[in-house]
Protein backbone atom coordinates (compact mmCIF):
# COMPACT_ATOMS: atom_id res chain seq x y z
CA UNK A 1 0.00 0.00 0.00
CA UNK A 2 1.19 3.45 -0.73
CA UNK A 3 0.39 6.56 1.26
CA UNK A 4 -2.26 4.91 3.41
CA UNK A 5 -3.10 6.87 6.55
CA UNK A 6 -3.96 4.28 9.20
CA UNK A 7 -3.60 6.62 12.18
CA UNK A 8 -7.36 6.65 12.87
CA UNK A 9 -8.09 3.04 11.90
CA UNK A 10 -9.91 1.01 14.50
CA UNK A 11 -10.12 -2.75 14.54
CA UNK A 12 -12.34 -4.63 16.95
CA UNK A 13 -12.32 -8.40 17.31
CA UNK A 14 -9.39 -8.68 14.93
CA UNK A 15 -7.08 -11.65 15.26
CA UNK A 16 -3.61 -11.57 13.86
CA UNK A 17 -1.48 -14.50 12.90
CA UNK A 18 -1.20 -17.14 10.27
CA UNK A 19 -4.23 -18.87 8.88
CA UNK A 20 -4.10 -22.66 9.09
CA UNK A 21 -2.65 -24.44 6.10
CA UNK A 22 -1.79 -27.94 5.01
CA UNK A 23 1.68 -29.08 4.07
CA UNK A 24 1.41 -32.17 1.94
CA UNK A 25 4.16 -34.41 0.62
CA UNK A 26 2.58 -34.87 -2.82
CA UNK A 27 1.42 -32.40 -5.47
CA UNK A 28 -2.23 -31.30 -5.17
CA UNK A 29 -4.17 -31.45 -8.46
CA UNK A 30 -7.44 -29.92 -7.24
CA UNK A 31 -9.48 -29.43 -4.10
CA UNK A 32 -13.03 -28.73 -2.96
CA UNK A 33 -14.92 -27.79 0.19
CA UNK A 34 -17.93 -29.83 1.23
CA UNK A 35 -21.14 -27.77 0.91
CA UNK A 36 -21.44 -27.49 4.71
CA UNK A 37 -17.82 -26.31 4.98
CA UNK A 38 -16.95 -28.93 7.60
CA UNK A 39 -14.64 -30.93 5.38
CA UNK A 40 -12.26 -30.40 2.53
CA UNK A 41 -11.07 -32.90 -0.08
CA UNK A 42 -7.67 -32.74 -1.75
CA UNK A 43 -7.01 -34.50 -5.02
CA UNK A 44 -3.37 -35.52 -4.66
CA UNK A 45 -0.96 -37.18 -7.00
CA UNK A 46 -1.50 -40.83 -6.11
CA UNK A 47 -4.66 -40.50 -4.02
CA UNK A 48 -7.42 -38.37 -2.49
CA UNK A 49 -7.80 -37.31 1.13
CA UNK A 50 -10.53 -35.64 3.20
CA UNK A 51 -9.65 -33.22 5.99
CA UNK A 52 -11.76 -31.73 8.80
CA UNK A 53 -11.73 -27.94 8.44
CA UNK A 54 -12.01 -27.46 12.22
CA UNK A 55 -8.44 -28.65 12.80
CA UNK A 56 -7.16 -29.63 9.30
CA UNK A 57 -6.54 -33.22 10.38
CA UNK A 58 -6.96 -35.95 7.78
CA UNK A 59 -10.15 -37.89 8.47
CA UNK A 60 -10.15 -40.28 5.55
CA UNK A 61 -8.31 -41.52 2.52
CA UNK A 62 -10.61 -42.24 -0.39
CA UNK A 63 -10.52 -45.41 -2.47
CA UNK A 64 -7.26 -45.87 -4.34
CA UNK A 65 -8.18 -44.47 -7.74
CA UNK A 66 -4.79 -43.41 -8.99
CA UNK A 67 -3.96 -39.83 -9.83
CA UNK A 68 -7.07 -37.76 -10.43
CA UNK A 69 -7.06 -34.24 -11.70
CA UNK A 70 -10.50 -32.90 -10.74
CA UNK A 71 -12.76 -33.45 -7.78
CA UNK A 72 -16.21 -32.01 -6.99
CA UNK A 73 -18.73 -32.44 -4.19
CA UNK A 74 -22.42 -33.01 -4.87
CA UNK A 75 -24.65 -30.14 -3.65
CA UNK A 76 -25.81 -32.15 -0.62
CA UNK A 77 -22.28 -33.34 0.20
CA UNK A 78 -23.22 -37.04 0.05
CA UNK A 79 -21.09 -37.80 -2.97
CA UNK A 80 -17.79 -36.81 -4.56
CA UNK A 81 -17.03 -37.10 -8.28
CA UNK A 82 -13.42 -37.58 -9.39
CA UNK A 83 -12.08 -37.56 -12.94
CA UNK A 84 -9.07 -36.63 -15.03
CA UNK A 85 -8.38 -35.61 -18.60
CA UNK A 86 -6.69 -38.83 -19.68
CA UNK A 87 -9.50 -41.19 -18.70
CA UNK A 88 -13.01 -41.73 -20.06
CA UNK A 89 -14.63 -42.48 -16.68
CA UNK A 90 -15.96 -40.59 -13.67
CA UNK A 91 -15.88 -42.23 -10.27
CA UNK A 92 -18.52 -41.42 -7.66
CA UNK A 93 -17.39 -41.85 -4.06
CA UNK A 94 -19.13 -41.79 -0.68
CA UNK A 95 -17.30 -39.23 1.49
CA UNK A 96 -18.40 -40.77 4.81
CA UNK A 97 -16.77 -44.12 4.03
CA UNK A 98 -14.36 -43.27 1.22
CA UNK A 99 -15.76 -46.14 -0.82
CA UNK A 100 -16.44 -46.26 -4.54
CA UNK A 101 -20.19 -46.04 -5.25
CA UNK A 102 -20.26 -46.04 -9.07
CA UNK A 103 -17.96 -45.80 -12.05
CA UNK A 104 -19.58 -43.94 -14.92
CA UNK A 105 -18.46 -45.50 -18.20
CA UNK A 106 -19.60 -44.86 -21.75
CA UNK A 107 -17.55 -42.00 -23.14
CA UNK A 108 -14.97 -42.98 -25.74
CA UNK A 109 -12.78 -39.93 -25.13
CA UNK A 110 -11.32 -38.17 -22.12
CA UNK A 111 -13.59 -36.47 -19.58
CA UNK A 112 -13.00 -32.72 -19.84
CA UNK A 113 -15.47 -31.57 -17.19
CA UNK A 114 -18.34 -32.70 -14.98
CA UNK A 115 -21.06 -30.85 -13.06
CA UNK A 116 -23.78 -31.85 -10.61
CA UNK A 117 -27.34 -30.59 -11.01
CA UNK A 118 -28.46 -28.21 -8.25
CA UNK A 119 -30.73 -30.95 -6.88
CA UNK A 120 -27.76 -33.36 -6.81
CA UNK A 121 -29.66 -36.18 -8.52
CA UNK A 122 -27.76 -35.93 -11.82
CA UNK A 123 -24.27 -35.30 -13.05
CA UNK A 124 -23.41 -34.16 -16.56
CA UNK A 125 -20.10 -35.02 -18.21
CA UNK A 126 -18.36 -33.29 -21.12
CA UNK A 127 -15.92 -35.30 -23.22
CA UNK A 128 -13.37 -35.06 -25.99
CA UNK A 129 -15.55 -37.61 -27.85
CA UNK A 130 -17.79 -34.59 -28.77
CA UNK A 131 -20.69 -35.70 -26.54
CA UNK A 132 -22.27 -34.87 -23.22
CA UNK A 133 -23.84 -37.49 -21.00
CA UNK A 134 -26.39 -37.11 -18.23
CA UNK A 135 -26.18 -39.66 -15.41
CA UNK A 136 -28.36 -40.73 -12.51
CA UNK A 137 -26.04 -40.48 -9.49
CA UNK A 138 -27.98 -42.99 -7.36
CA UNK A 139 -27.74 -45.81 -9.94
CA UNK A 140 -24.80 -44.77 -12.11
CA UNK A 141 -26.97 -45.22 -15.22
CA UNK A 142 -26.56 -43.02 -18.28
CA UNK A 143 -29.90 -41.24 -18.79
CA UNK A 144 -29.07 -39.72 -22.16
CA UNK A 145 -26.25 -38.84 -24.52
CA UNK A 146 -26.31 -35.40 -26.13
CA UNK A 147 -24.89 -35.02 -29.64
CA UNK A 148 -24.30 -31.75 -31.46
CA UNK A 149 -20.76 -30.51 -30.93
CA UNK A 150 -18.34 -31.38 -33.72
CA UNK A 151 -15.20 -31.13 -31.58
CA UNK A 152 -14.20 -31.73 -27.98
CA UNK A 153 -16.70 -30.52 -25.35
CA UNK A 154 -14.65 -28.65 -22.78
CA UNK A 155 -17.19 -27.60 -20.15
CA UNK A 156 -20.73 -28.19 -18.92
CA UNK A 157 -22.91 -26.39 -16.36
CA UNK A 158 -26.47 -26.83 -15.08
CA UNK A 159 -28.83 -23.86 -14.80
CA UNK A 160 -29.78 -22.99 -11.18
CA UNK A 161 -33.13 -24.82 -11.44
CA UNK A 162 -31.56 -27.78 -13.24
CA UNK A 163 -33.87 -27.64 -16.28
CA UNK A 164 -31.18 -26.64 -18.75
CA UNK A 165 -27.51 -27.27 -19.25
CA UNK A 166 -24.98 -25.21 -21.14
CA UNK A 167 -21.99 -26.72 -22.89
CA UNK A 168 -19.08 -25.18 -24.72
CA UNK A 169 -16.55 -26.76 -26.94
CA UNK A 170 -13.58 -26.52 -29.22
CA UNK A 171 -16.03 -26.03 -32.10
CA UNK A 172 -16.47 -22.37 -30.99
CA UNK A 173 -20.06 -22.88 -29.84
CA UNK A 174 -22.05 -22.67 -26.66
CA UNK A 175 -25.07 -24.95 -26.72
CA UNK A 176 -28.10 -24.82 -24.45
CA UNK A 177 -29.86 -28.14 -23.83
CA UNK A 178 -33.20 -29.13 -22.33
CA UNK A 179 -32.44 -31.69 -19.59
CA UNK A 180 -35.78 -33.54 -19.93
CA UNK A 181 -35.77 -33.98 -23.70
CA UNK A 182 -32.06 -33.77 -24.51
CA UNK A 183 -32.86 -31.32 -27.32
CA UNK A 184 -30.50 -28.46 -28.12
CA UNK A 185 -32.59 -25.30 -27.79
CA UNK A 186 -29.99 -22.73 -28.79
CA UNK A 187 -26.55 -22.51 -30.36
CA UNK A 188 -24.35 -19.50 -29.82
CA UNK A 189 -21.50 -19.31 -32.35
CA UNK A 190 -18.43 -17.20 -31.76
CA UNK A 191 -16.41 -16.73 -34.94
CA UNK A 192 -13.28 -15.31 -33.33
CA UNK A 193 -12.59 -18.20 -30.94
Amino acid sequence: MRQADLSRAQMTSAQFGELPFLTLERPVRSCAYAPDGKSFVACLQGGNEIYATSNWKRIRTLSDLGSNQHIIYSPNGNQIAVFHHWDSTVRLLVPDTGSLQHTLTGHTGAICWAAYSSQGNQIATASSDTTLRLWDVSTGDCLRTLHGHNNSVSCVAYSPKGQQIASCGEDSTIRLWDVETGECSRIIIHDSW
